[in-house]
């Protein structure tokens, strides 16, 4: 009963985290993307590609920049916030590639029948 409970756990575990890390890593190049067209000013953010990848990173960019305040330089600053979000989302895919090794790891342990599907 207990191997039974742990083996669809772990399986939902592998699934769950198996779509999660390809969300995350779609979003990665969004907001990369993001970063890009922001650096090239003849790009209008308004028009039909530019403004989905606007509309889905700005959230996450802008609960970033209200976390962290920007870095002061003299006169200038710099808002490093940008980079530390990505550096976060980069975390996030390594944190979910491991819990996908975990449930792999524990789906094998429990039953080794199901190393045949791999």
């Amino acid at each position: 009963m207990y191997n039974i409970f742990i083996f669809h756990i772990s399986n939902f575990l592998k699934e769950f985290t198996e779509a999660l890390f390809v969300l995350l890593k779609v979003y990665r190049i969004f907001c990369y993307a993001k970063i890009t067209l922001d650096q090239i000013p003849l790009i209008n953010p308004y028009v039909w590609p530019t403004s989905v990848i606007r509309l889905t990173t700005s959230p996450y960019f802008n609960y970033w920049s209200l976390r962290l305040p920007n870095i002061k330089l003299g006169l200038m600053s710099y808002q490093a916030s940008n980079l530390i979000a990505l550096e976060i989302l980069n975390i996030l895919i390594r944190m979910t590639y491991f819990m996908y090794k975990f449930a792999v790891r524990e789906l094998l342990k429990n039953d080794p029948q199901y190393a045949l599907l791999f």
